[in-house]
């Protein structure tokens, strides 16, 4: 029997604390400023229903990949600027392991400090789970970019509360399920950004249900060097070199002619375009080349379901985000559905005005496309009860 998923919509809620998982790790800048809030104001939907409705809130989330407790990684300032969207007071609970949830009783919305910073967490611990579940009558799961991921605070807490998906989540879901289930066709996967290890072992599955796929960043990178190729100082995955090598005859994979590269100092070297196959020891490949762009014109122009994930190029350098944004103006003279996930690249389409009803960004990364391959996560199966 197929089990459906509750929203949060058929919960009561008034007088009741309400435990809410939701992705706010956003990216900060080197003087550690919040550089993109766009997950903080997707994730805000659900806790603005909850205490719209007479209910209080306590938030889970994560920023980064702390070793222990790392001030460096602590949320204060997300959930300030969350607050200062809210508009409403906001209490941070720093250790809720040894705090007590009578203290804050009369808070209305509490946010944890980094659930990370908890050994439990990111081992499923069901006694971990249970303390989380002690600060709260219902739990919900808001957050598809990391329901890919068996966690206490995604997994093992749906054992000890009744269990909801957030509006995020149900929304995200839906959007992925109306494109890509039965996508118009040709269907176009482009796949960039720097987190190889995440992406590459879903190539093989997406090919599976794309017509064709177009690499770039690390990704590209690894797939170039894992085939024998020479990438300089580029950077690659190593642990994905046997992945890699597998999809070496894939014909459905599309790459590129050319390349932008640093030579020499890889921060302040002169910029050329030379062909892929011409990067030498010395280059760094920071962006796919204008000849590599004129080559997926045509095909972009005639697909009808895009799914990108990450830029192609490295956006954190100047001229890196050259080939993102051209495919991105390509996009727009298209009549393509087009499914985006990660914020660097969410930003570089809308400087290039790639909005409207046929749009869909996501907040996912590696759990979108684990969502795409496989229909499902474990954070999604989690909240099924019979």
């Amino acid at each position: 029997m197929t089990v459906a998923v509750r929203s949060i919509r058929q919960a009561k809620v008034r007088g009741k604390r309400v435990i809410i998982r939701v992705d706010m790790n956003v990216p900060f800048d080197h003087k550690g400023r919040i550089r993109d809030d766009f997950r903080i104001r997707e994730s805000l939907a659900t806790i603005r229903f909850v205490l719209r409705r007479g209910g209080s809130v306590f938030v889970l989330l994560h920023r980064g990949r702390p070793v222990g407790r790392d001030p460096k990684l602590s949320i204060i300032p997300i959930a300030e600027r969350a607050a200062k969207i809210l508009g409403v007071g906001v209490r941070v609970v720093s250790d809720l392991t040894r705090e007590r949830p009578e203290k804050y009783q009369k808070m209305r919305v509490l946010f944890s400090e980094n659930i990370r910073f908890f050994d439990g967490e990111e081992k499923d611990s069901p006694k971990f789970a249970k303390v989380l579940a002690g600060w709260g009558d219902l739990y919900v799961n808001d957050a598809l970019a990391v329901s890919h991921r068996a966690a206490a605070s995604i997994v093992a807490i749906t054992k000890f509360l009744p269990s909801y998906t957030g509006l995020l989540l149900a929304s995200e879901i839906s959007a992925l399920d109306r494109v890509l289930k039965n996508p118009r066709r040709p269907f176009v996967v482009i796949l960039g950004g720097a987190k190889a290890e995440t992406k590459i072992p879903y190539v093989a599955l997406l090919l599976k249900k794309a017509d064709e796929l177009i690499p770039g960043g690390v990704i590209l990178n690894t797939l170039w060097a894992g085939w024998g190729h020479e990438t300089g100082k580029s950077v690659v995955e190593k642990s994905q070199f046997s992945n890699a090598k597998k999809l070496n005859r894939e014909r459905r994979l599309l790459i590129p002619d050319d390349v932008s590269v640093l030579t020499g100092n890889i921060i302040k070297g002169p910029m050329r375009v030379i062909p892929l196959a011409s990067v030498g020891r010395g280059d760094y490949i920071l962006d796919l080349g204008p000849a590599s762009v004129r080559k997926f014109a045509p095909i972009l122009y005639k697909t009808r379901t895009v799914l990108w994930n990450g830029p192609l190029g490295n956006t954190d350098r100047v001229g890196g985000d050259r080939a993102t944004r051209a495919l991105a103006k390509i996009l727009k003279r298209s009549r393509a559905r087009i499914v985006v996930g990660g914020g660097d690249l969410e930003a570089a389409l809308k400087k290039e005005k790639v909005v409207g009803s046929r749009v869909f960004v996501s907040t996912g990364g590696g759990a979108m496309l684990e969502y795409v391959a496989f229909g499902t996560l474990p954070g999604i199966e989690a909240l099924k009860r019979e």
